[in-house]
């Protein structure tokens, strides 16, 4: 026959709420059931009864705390007792918040990285005592680098993955735009009674110090300019001659190694840094990112 419904005990209800780390709560909730069933029937008939909940569902109030164990008892003949064990995390406001409720975690560090240098610090170019620049000087500059940690109840990775190759177009975390770029990010999941409860996103991003430009270009790609190519000034039309072989005033033949270039590719001679006290080499400076607003991304 049919188990008779489930009759909940309160002398059986007990409970336990821990946060080993301070941050993520867990609850587990304990509720007991008399159920009548048949001296002929079998212990497991029980789970037929109305009124008993079935695993997987919900503690009454709760958001994500689930029914994961029923486990019946007979007392006599004709009656069974049921406790249901429930699991499950809750956020700060109590059992019925989510953990998608927790504020987001927060750590900065630095990080550091060589850039090809051609001046000192006080402007001046660095040359040889003959105006030729000295190639390879690199100085070690430390970005700031913070990894913020947040639950999402969903994440939309194809969305994601634009700013990956996008800077930020707005004001964010006190840097100014075009500094902010992300380095790395994850996405766990986390189960709840069998299934995605939420999901613990860990997201890294570097703000690149604006070394020798704006912060708007802080993450363009810099390469002095250079080449075995040259334009020539022509003083009464106020223009540029087209493109030719650099050549070599002394051998009189082709260069053998890039020449220095101005912004308007006329080739900048070796001793005019030294002489005028300007830098011995033009930059150029290339956009190779996107640019989005990284608040939309509701990280902080």
């Amino acid at each position: 026959m049919a188990a008779g419904p489930a009759l909940e005990m309160w002398s059986n209800q007990s409970g336990t709420a821990e946060s080993p780390d301070g941050r993520t709560r867990t609850l587990t909730m304990q509720r007991g059931f008399t159920v009548t069933l048949a001296a002929s029937d079998a212990l497991e008939v029980v789970y037929t009864a109305s009124g008993l909940p079935l695993l997987g569902d919900l503690y009454p109030g709760a958001a994500l705390v689930f029914c994961d164990t029923l486990q019946p008892q007979r007392v006599s003949p004709i009656m069974a007792m049921v406790v249901a064990t429930y699991k499950g995390e809750i956020g700060p406001s109590g059992i019925g918040s989510s953990p998608a409720d927790l504020p987001y975690s927060i750590v900065w560090r630095g990080a550091t990285t060589d850039e090809a240098i051609d001046e000192d610090w006080n402007g001046k170019p660095i040359v040889t005592v003959n105006g030729e620049p000295i190639e390879g000087l690199t100085e070690r500059l430390t970005d700031d680098v913070v990894t913020i940690q947040k639950a999402y109840m969903s994440v939309n990775r194809y969305a994601l993955r634009a700013y990956r190759r996008a800077v930020n177009s707005d004001i964010f975390l006190g840097w100014p735009p075009g500094t902010a770029r992300i380095i790395d990010d994850q996405a766990e999941a986390v189960f709840i009674g069998g299934s995605i409860a939420y999901w613990l996103v860990t997201v890294s991003i570097q703000f690149r110090e604006p070394f020798r430009t704006t912060p708007a270009k802080a993450w363009y790609k810099r390469v002095r300019h250079e080449g075995y190519y040259v334009r020539d000034f022509i003083s009464p039309s106020n223009s540029y001659s087209k493109p030719r072989l650099a050549w070599d005033s002394v051998t009189k033949t082709p260069v053998t190694r890039p020449v220095l270039l101005d912004e308007f590719g006329v080739q900048i001679p070796p001793s005019e840094g030294a002489v005028i006290g300007e830098a011995t080499g033009h930059w150029l400076e290339f956009q190779t990112l996107g640019s989005l607003p990284y608040n939309a991304l509701g990280l902080v």
